[in-house]
């Protein structure tokens, strides 16, 4: 790898950590996406894949997370605020809410533990202990996926290739909300069927659109599109819809594959291809074509990522 990959690689390493800092320091404050990636220098559209890949956890179960533990602290060193108070101090909706997380996380709600605390001291001992712990172990994850996102610098980035990425008219249907392989296959093949009514020849080339890698949104933001690419003059009428995609250049992975759940690749992209490249993600849709055609799951085919790009 050149120095100035390295280099680069570095820089997005201290970049993510900067924006780290900025969240432990704001924890009872509301920060936006906009924020955060405004303070590490990236688009907004791809700063969450950025900062899972080298954090190795979604920007939003990040915060999460270290809000619960500030204010599970806090739950034990100011017996005089309410849980109520709490909570909302550090982002829950409710205390309903706080105490369900609290339970998940810690295995007894926040009522049981303030509870404790009077009446059964040894099982309030056992549950702080168990907090302790629990922030101590992530506090400890953080900063190895930090060091070795900054060891990486010294490593050779997976292979992509780089391609100029042709303006693209498809016909889509979208999923919204969490999915798996079978989701992705059912909506292929719902999009497969309407190529087959709607389109002449039998030779089509399908695309996928992420809007967000499905590890690193809440499920209710979650969508994707699978599209089959159309002619100019295509009429495409409910329930497929027509979508334009922008031209520019793309970094693209190519690998052989039975399934249709392919976040390693993007987290390879992500994590380790993009920090030392030279670019930085465009706003463009994140698109997997399928160059062999339809793409069966359970059966060998090429699927090609592509990242949108830009010069630095």
């Amino acid at each position: 790898m050149s120095v100035t990959g390295e280099k680069t690689r570095a820089e997005y390493v201290a970049r993510v950590n900067g924006v780290v800092d900025l969240i432990q320091k704001n924890l009872d404050k509301q920060l936006s996406l906009d924020a955060v990636a405004e303070e590490a220098g990236f688009s907004p559209f791809h700063f969450h894949r950025v900062f899972a890949g080298v954090v190795g956890e979604p920007l939003h179960a990040y915060v999460r997370r270290a809000r619960l533990e500030r204010a599970a602290l806090e739950l034990e060193r100011m017996p005089d605020r309410s849980i109520t108070e709490i909570a909302l101090d550090y982002g829950f909706s409710s205390s309903a809410n706080f105490s369900r997380a609290f339970k998940e996380a810690f295995g007894a709600s926040a009522r049981e533990f303030r509870e404790a605390r009077t009446h059964y001291p040894e099982l309030a001992r056992d549950i702080l202990k168990r907090i302790e712990d629990g922030i101590r172990r992530s506090a400890e994850q953080t900063r190895r996926q930090l060091e070795e996102a900054a060891r990486q610098a010294g490593r050779q980035p997976p292979p992509a290739s780089l391609r100029s990425f042709p303006a693209t008219s498809i016909a889509y249907l979208r999923h919204y909300g969490p999915y798996e392989e079978k989701h992705k296959t059912a909506l292929f093949r719902r999009i497969r069927s309407w190529a087959e009514q709607h389109l002449p020849g039998s030779q089509h080339r399908y695309v996928g659109i992420c809007y967000g890698d499905r590890g690193l949104l809440s499920a209710d933001r979650r969508r994707y599109d699978a599209g089959v690419e159309i002619p100019e003059n295509c009429v495409v009428e409910a329930p497929a819809a027509r979508l334009e995609i922008a031209g520019g250049q793309v970094a693209v992975f190519s690998l052989q594959t039975a399934s249709l759940m392919v976040c390693d690749a993007w987290t390879r992209m992500h994590r380790d291809w993009l920090p030392a490249s030279g670019f930085v993600p465009d706003d463009r849709p994140c698109v997997e074509l399928f160059p062999d055609g339809f793409p069966q799951t359970g059966t060998a085919f090429t699927l090609e990522v592509c990242q949108a790009i830009r010069p630095r």
